[in-house]
């Protein structure tokens, strides 16, 4: 694991100026007991830490954004829209703005990384 890691984040900061990504609370994310918990978390902190580290050696500026909302609110006009975790299409009922969950999230995260 921290083989890819480091492999992935190095790509990253040599391959974009930026890098944005949300501020997940992992722990909070993931359900059941025991380890698995922790171990998610510290994998994903590991991850933001090597990103944060190699931005440094690169020039690559890393910005951790809020994550609340990102799936459901609308990339093109912002309305927030509930939806289930199995429901995998963003479709806006205000705009008609339709594509991918997972694309509209990473739209937002992209808008929310740069300032205003």
């Amino acid at each position: 694991m921290l083989d890819y890691q480091h492999k992935l984040t190095t790509w990253l900061v040599k391959e974009y100026d930026a890098v944005f990504v949300e501020d997940l609370d992992v722990a909070g994310m993931l359900q059941g007991e025991g380890n698995a918990r922790n171990k998610q978390d510290a994998a994903w902190r590991q991850f933001i830490t090597l990103l944060e580290y190699k931005s440094d050696l690169y020039g690559t500026h890393v910005v951790q954004v809020e994550a609340r909302g990102t799936t459901k609110e609308c990339a093109s006009c912002g309305v927030e829209t509930e939806k289930p975790l199995w429901v995998r299409e963003h479709s806006c009922p205000s705009c008609g703005f339709e594509t991918d969950r997972d694309v509209n999230a990473a739209m937002n995260v992209l808008q929310r990384g740069f300032p205003n």
